[in-house]
């Protein structure tokens, strides 16, 4: 083999290393950007999940007739079909995780049809409060 043509495949032996190192350190950033925006997903449900059992408890030991009206943000990750609200258990189900938070009451409401910024009205009755989204 020529000089030259050592020196060409010399060339393409680094040139294919050097892309390979280069696409390997891609995926891995590309991985860790899909794991750390889950975790802010799962942040941000946990956060929503809490506050409206926060809100929830709240208007409760308020008294019957309480009416409160708030935003909250659900994230946009959320899997609202498998999400929901049945006894004192509200279930927010995000990046394949179920997000849960307890009441001390029962509720009656449901998870609204969209994610994002969503205003909710709960209204306390009897034994239990009522929850309402995005009310007109």
């Amino acid at each position: 083999m020529n000089k030259d043509g050592q020196v060409t495949v010399e060339t393409l032996i680094i040139l294919s290393a050097s892309t390979l190192m280069l696409l390997l350190f891609v995926v891995f950033a590309w991985d860790q950007m899909v794991v750390s925006f889950e975790a802010q997903q799962k942040d941000l449900a946990k956060g929503a999940v809490l506050r409206l059992a926060d809100e929830i408890d709240d208007a409760y030991y308020l008294g019957i007739g309480t009416k409160k009206t708030f935003e909250l943000v659900l994230p946009e990750s959320v899997s609202l079909e498998k999400s929901e609200m049945q006894g004192r258990t509200l279930i927010l189900h995000v990046a394949g995780n179920d997000v849960i938070a307890s009441t001390a009451v029962d509720v009656n409401g449901k998870w609204p049809d969209v994610t994002g910024s969503t205003t909710f009205v709960i209204e306390v009755g009897e034994d239990m409060v009522q929850v309402m989204v995005n009310p007109e």
